[in-house]
């Protein structure tokens, strides 16, 4: 286990860096106190120091010095954080600075930069499809929807983000939507359990159970909630407005959404109304900008989702097997949030990863997809996506694949679920006889999911599911996700 010292004015942030780099074998020691840092580091020799450059009332060029007239410390490597100058670079030289860091405010690109120095090779055990969150905040209100797997670090660092922008904004009493439409049930464990709900634990926070809800059917999460006497109360809501309505989620007491956060692409479970009754936008449509355009043409600032007059119907979006409908979840969570007050929260989560999504794509631009489904708006949305960057081929059915699959070099086939004659799995078979996972990544379109099927879908051929309706940010991600997987 390779030993750090961490130098870095944020207690918070050394207290949530300390844990993540330890659950990656690492010891790490840290301070926030520039005076501590070259007595610690004799009394504990690190292999490495790593120095912030925002401390406050540090004197780096004396602390150097002093490094250098020490012949235990100047056999420790040091690497600066933060942005420097060439000329502070040139007048550090003599000092043996071993390296700089930009930013070591994003723990995945710190951990690479370790690994990287100390020669040392990632220690994931196995591929998995890795978490996908998606997290909004209106007021004191944070809606949190997380699929595929629950992973440690990425659920420590919701954590810190969460704690860093409550104290930011001064919020003490924050309220909880969490929706988990389908989790790995291997992921879920009492320690992961514990990672996603130490928010409860902050000293700063009041937290009771009724401010937390949770959207979910499965069977082994909702078990392990009821059997812990820390989650046991929190309540369990049968559909996403319920949880909204409950958490007092609205613009204000009419039920109102303001023209101005209406989003392309996005979808409402609700038809809104004008405030004169007349219907401007049906429920389960996509919102287009010329609507978007249409509306304020006409003076509109709010639309009206549910009021008084009983306008619509506040639909269950669960089936009669307590599975949770898809095709009805459809309440896009990023227009009832101010996107000013996420921009901060969701910028660290992974800060590389849009830069990765624009080389794989730029790498497999004039490639080709191919769609098997006869669902329009399925087939709308990845080729109104895509299309710039994949030669998408459309069929209505598996019919005549051999043929298709030869003729093409497919980088990713989609496949809906509901086809017959050849069905979805006799699609994938006859796919998986042609093209490895490297070769073709196969992603499966359906409205719902379940454990069996996932487990039917992985013995034939791929575990990958897009859940429908999507947007077009969720889509690239995870065709991204999904090829990256394949091919490592």
């Amino acid at each position: 286990m390779n030993k750090i010292l961490l130098a870095h004015p944020n207690k918070l942030f050394l207290d949530f860096i300390g844990r993540f780099l330890e659950r990656h074998d690492y010891e790490v020691i840290t301070t926030y106190f520039p005076t501590e840092i070259l007595s610690l580091a004799l009394k504990n020799l690190p292999e490495l120091i790593i120095i912030s450059k925002e401390m406050k009332d540090l004197n780096l060029f004396g602390l150097l010095f002093k490094r250098q007239t020490s012949p235990t410390l100047k056999q420790i490597s040091i690497v600066l954080s933060g942005k420097f100058s060439k000329e502070e670079k040139d007048s550090y030289k003599e000092k043996s600075v071993t390296g700089y860091i930009d930013d070591i405010a994003n723990p995945f690109h710190l951990l690479d930069t370790l690994n990287s120095h100390f020669k040392k090779t990632s220690n994931n055990e196995q591929k998995k499809i890795p978490m996908l969150l998606d997290a909004n905040i209106k007021g004191n209100i944070f809606i949190i929807q997380i699929e595929s797997n629950f992973e440690l670090d990425r659920l420590d660092l919701l954590n810190y983000k969460t704690r860093i922008y409550c104290l930011k904004n001064k919020i003490k009493m924050p309220k909880f939507l969490f929706i988990f439409p389908s989790i790995e049930d291997e992921s879920i464990t009492p320690e992961n359990l514990e990672c996603l709900f130490q928010f409860l634990k902050f000293p700063e926070l009041t937290i009771k159970p009724f401010q937390i809800k949770i959207l979910t059917t499965n069977k082994k999460l909702l078990g392990l909630l009821k059997e812990s006497d820390d989650y046991k109360d929190f309540e369990i809501v049968s559909n996403y407005i319920l949880g909204l309505e409950q958490l007092n989620v609205d613009f204000d007491k009419s039920k109102e959404i303001p023209v101005k956060f209406l989003k392309a692409g996005s979808y409402f479970i609700l038809d809104l109304f004008d405030k004169s009754g007349n219907l401007k936008i049906r429920g389960n449509t996509p919102i287009t900008e010329e609507l978007i355009d249409s509306i304020k043409a006409e003076g509109h600032t709010h639309l009206i989702y549910f009021s008084d007059r009983d306008l619509t119907d506040v639909t269950e979006l669960t089936t009669d097997n307590n599975e949770i409908n898809f095709d009805r979840l459809n309440l896009v969570i990023s227009t009832t949030a101010n996107v000013e007050e996420t921009k901060d929260f969701h910028s660290n989560i992974e800060d590389s990863k849009e830069d990765k999504i624009k080389l794989l794509f730029n790498k497999i631009q004039g490639l080709d997809s191919l769609v098997i489904s006869d669902d329009h708006h399925d087939l709308f949305m990845i080729k109104n996506t895509l299309s710039n960057y994949l030669n998408i081929e459309a069929r209505p059915n598996g019919k005549n694949l051999p043929e298709i699959i030869n003729k093409g070099n497919f980088v990713c086939v989609f496949i809906d679920i509901r086809m017959a004659s050849p069905n979805a799995l006799e699609i994938l078979d006859t796919i998986r006889k042609l093209r490895s996972r490297k070769q073709t990544t196969v992603i499966i379109l359906s409205k719902k999911i379940d454990k069996q099927t996932v487990e039917l879908l992985r013995s034939h051929g791929t575990n990958y599911i897009i859940l429908s309706p999507f947007s077009k940010d969720t889509l690239v991600r995870k065709v991204y996700d999904f090829i990256t997987n394949d091919r490592e």
